[in-house]
């Protein structure tokens, strides 16, 4: 509240005790006291332009700062993001495409010294492998799907093409664990 609210107040409450006939106080005397201060509050309270276009330019160079705050920090997770997302594609690629060369090696090497019927059983863990490394490379492909998506402005696009990207990782580790698990369950059975 304001004094020039505050003056209305004790205006409107004069007015109601007047109306009541209550002498007690001298009304006129209260509302003629009042009449300088809310003269005085009328003229004093000319904003200076200056003040105000000072204000609005600070106000305009603090909002600046923080979009400018807010978009570099946005910008550094972008960043941290795309380089996990390296990471974690080569690293998906390594452990799937990894296995599955030296599974291939193994069986390479159980034709050669001449045992053909122990090859069979590890067409399965191959097969999981090569799956892994398949969902890694779609995961490559659809995490620059989904960076074109989001830098085109396309959101639901782009969040549609990050969650299959979530998923396609998520199947490339799934998708190691079957290939180790059934690899040592052939394993266990030579």
């Amino acid at each position: 509240m304001n004094a020039m609210d505050l003056i209305r107040l004790i205006r409107l409450q004069a007015s109601k005790v007047k109306g009541q006939g209550s002498t007690t106080v001298t009304i006129s005397s209260l509302e003629s006291c009042c009449r300088k201060p809310e003269r005085h509050l009328a003229t004093s309270a000319v904003i200076d332009p200056n003040v105000v276009l000072e204000h609005a330019k600070l106000q305009h160079a603090s909002d600046l700062a923080e979009y400018s705050a807010k978009t570099n920090a946005n910008i550094e997770l972008f960043k941290s993001v795309i380089a996990t997302s390296k990471v974690a594609i080569k690293s998906l690629l390594l452990i799937n495409g990894g296995s599955a060369v030296a599974l291939l090696t193994f069986i390479g090497h159980l034709a050669t010294v001449g045992k053909p019927g122990l090859i069979a059983p590890f067409a399965l863990p191959l097969i999981w492998f090569v799956i892994g490394v398949g969902t890694a490379a779609l995961f490559a492909g659809f995490l620059c799907l989904a960076q074109k998506a989001y830098a085109e402005g396309w959101v639901c696009s782009a969040h549609t093409c990050a969650l299959i990207t979530i998923l396609f990782a998520v199947g490339s580790f799934v998708a190691f664990g079957f290939g180790s698990y059934f690899g040592y369950k052939v394993f266990v059975a030579m």
